[in-house]
């Protein structure tokens, strides 16, 4: 039977959520996805530039270097159920790892980066989890045809 490549399509992803993928292992196996808390989400960037106070100036002269440093604090909710506990450990288990990880979301933030200072916080229907998404660099290896 012969066979020919499809068109390509454009289409427009959209993720609901938190997905944290691990790029080293690969595969659906190192994917997690928290659909809750897809609005408790915030980015920062900080262009770590140097203020200078001079003689004779009130205010600092500011010098910008190369380097930028990209944030994502992120709460997911976890609702009591039947995948409460593992979801739990699942979170844990991310920040255990201590390696570089992909995040993304809804809101078109995509980003390699670690995972640090996660804080559960107890609520009546179950938990609230935070923590921060610090990007790093990553040499991403892409296939083309």
């Amino acid at each position: 039977m012969a066979w020919r490549d499809s068109e390509p399509v454009a289409v427009t992803l959209a993720l609901r959520g938190v997905h944290l993928h691990d790029p080293a292992l690969g595969g659906e196996a190192s994917a997690s996805v928290f659909p809750y808390g897809a609005d408790s989400k915030e980015d920062s960037m900080d262009t770590m530039g140097t203020g200078a106070f001079y003689a004779g100036r009130q205010d600092p002269v500011v010098d910008f270097g190369e380097h930028v440093g990209e944030a994502v604090a992120v709460t997911v909710d976890l609702p009591h159920g039947p995948t409460y506990i593992q979801d739990l450990e699942d979170i844990r288990s991310w920040a255990a790892r201590r390696r570089t990880i992909h995040y993304r979301d809804g809101r078109t933030r995509a980003l390699y980066g670690t995972l640090t200072d996660v804080r559960r916080r107890d609520q009546a229907w179950g938990t609230q989890v935070s923590f921060t998404v610090t990007r790093t660099h990553w040499d991403a290896v892409t296939v083309s045809a």
